[in-house]
């Protein structure tokens, strides 16, 4: 908002707002709890994602480079935990999910990144 873009701002809620409730209206009839689940996930992360993605085309908040490790290591980290999932429990699919964020912040604190 310190940027006088309200407007966008607003117009980006109401589209998180609408997929909400259309995917609400679709997905919750058939599957009650899982709907609802994914209805906040997945418009909290669409959301998430449209702001960040808009704020670092506009300002450049994290250089180049380490954007392409971030985002190496978290699909990484999603291929592990899909890979795992059928074959280890719950618990240690999530742990091996985070090694490659964890690796990657080892690496830029010994770096000084």
């Amino acid at each position: 908002m310190s940027m006088k873009l309200e407007r966008f701002l607003l117009i980006l809620y109401l589209g998180g707002l609408f997929f909400n409730l259309c995917w609400c209206s679709l997905v919750i009839p058939a599957a009650p709890l899982l709907g609802a689940a994914l209805a906040m996930v997945l418009t909290k992360g669409g959301v998430a994602i449209l702001t960040i993605t808009f704020c670092q085309r506009r300002l450049r908040m994290i250089p180049g480079q380490p954007l392409a490790q971030f985002t190496a290591a978290a699909l990484t980290g999603i291929l592990l935990y899909l890979l795992a999932s059928g074959l280890l429990p719950r618990e240690a699919a999530e742990a091996l999910a985070l090694t490659p964020a964890l690796s990657l912040t080892w690496h830029w604190w010994r770096t000084g990144r």
